[in-house]
């Protein structure tokens, strides 16, 4: 996660918490042996049992050692949680169950693993320094934009608005303001003009980004850039995830909450 302050001076800070996300997501298997019959119960004491000294054992066997058929323990298997018999072997035998991850979960992983609780502490700060916000967001990001300009003015007195519409922007902004501009690349169109506009009007402005760009001239007076694993790039900017965006601005909300409450 990357935090600049523009034009005066940039900050990285790469923190890490001990956030083993990818074991979190080993472990998401429900097991059920609930409601089983009488003879389902049998087989599941013998079969978690033997399979704890007999990892190489077959459906066959475990077939044959039930007195069933080799289609009664694959359901039977399925009725409890497992995919397959294999994959039953393996939880009862101790062994580690494997993972097929997409790639939104690796790069949510990465971003756990890199998130330091820092960077929304100063988000927050920066936040309280204004008494009126304006959230700009375009396509998808103007639904984000929606969603944290309401909870912001439900856990605030501040004066929140949102919009798509950079005229409009433009005349809500005074030198009380605070322009945040949500993104996940800041490719889709260009702000600067945005930035420039609310500038003459004494406001300052904030650019959320969820990738990392640095290709990039931006104009804001702040920059946020939440993680550095990117999405595919065949991907249009609308087609793309703001999956971290949410979990980051969240995180902000939370912390604003509890500080009202404390």
């Amino acid at each position: 996660m990357l935090l600049c302050y523009l034009p005066e001076k940039k900050l990285n800070y790469y923190g890490k918490i001990n956030c083993r996300l990818e074991r979190v997501i080993s472990k998401m298997l429900v097991l059920n042996n609930q409601n089983l019959t009488s003879l389902e119960k049998k087989m599941y004491e013998k079969l978690t049992k033997e399979v704890k000294d007999n990892y190489d054992m077959r459906i066959v066997e475990a077939a044959n050692l039930c007195n069933v058929s080799n289609s009664k323990v694959s359901k039977f298997v399925r009725k409890i949680g497992f995919k397959n018999f294999k994959e039953f072997k393996k939880y009862f035998s101790g062994k580690e169950l494997n993972t097929t991850y997409t790639t939104e979960f690796k790069r949510l992983t990465r971003f756990f693993e890199t998130f330091d609780r820092e960077y929304v502490d100063k988000f927050v700060n920066i936040i309280h320094d204004y008494d009126k916000i304006v959230v700009f967001g375009l396509g998808p990001s103007y639904i984000i934009a929606q969603y944290f300009s309401y909870k912001l003015s439900v856990f605030t007195d501040k004066n929140v608005s949102y919009t798509q519409v950079e005229d409009y922007a433009y005349q809500l902004a005074d030198k009380n303001t605070l322009l945040v501009v949500i993104s996940v690349t800041g490719k889709f169109s260009t702000f600067d003009k945005l930035f420039s506009m609310v500038k003459e009007r004494g406001a300052k402005s904030l650019l959320l980004l969820e990738e990392y760009v640095n290709d990039y001239e931006y104009g804001a007076d702040y920059l946020y850039q939440l993680t550095r694993y990117k999405q595919d790039d065949s991907l249009q900017a609308f087609e793309k995830t703001r999956t971290i965006l949410l979990i980051f601005l969240e995180e902000v909300l939370s912390q604003i909450r509890e500080e009202l409450d404390g």
